[in-house]
């Protein structure tokens, strides 16, 4: 419990730090950031992928997920929460949404959140 706690409180000081200094950094950086980013999510996953025992476990887990998270229409759901998070902090980023769902996806669904707790 203790590593989720951290995990969590982690993720929201950094988002933190992201709302406030993100407003001077060019989008040109940002997007090397986030590839950089993306890559080393990749990378811990295949990692634990590859050193995995149970891969038809592993795999049944990923269809149901892919599968229920289609069926349930999640990406829409978070779509409309950023949307309103944009409106309430009155943001006028371009990829505030975009931003949102991707680290949602990222830090509460991914291997980050696995691993991190």
């Amino acid at each position: 419990m203790t590593g989720t706690l951290v995990n969590s409180g982690a993720i929201l000081a950094g988002s933190l730090v992201g709302i406030s200094v993100g407003r001077h950094i060019s989008e040109r950086l940002k997007g090397i950031v986030m590839q950089a980013l993306g890559l080393s999510v990749m990378l811990i996953g295949l990692q634990m992928a590859l050193t995995g025992r149970e891969i038809v476990m592993t795999i049944s887990c990923l269809l149901i997920g892919g599968v229920t998270g289609e069926l349930i229409d999640i990406e829409k759901w978070l779509e409309r929460m950023a949307q309103r998070l944009k409106a309430r902090f009155r943001s006028d980023s371009s990829t505030f949404v975009q931003g949102f769902v991707s680290a949602s996806l990222l830090y509460l669904t991914g291997a980050m959140m696995i691993v991190g707790s």
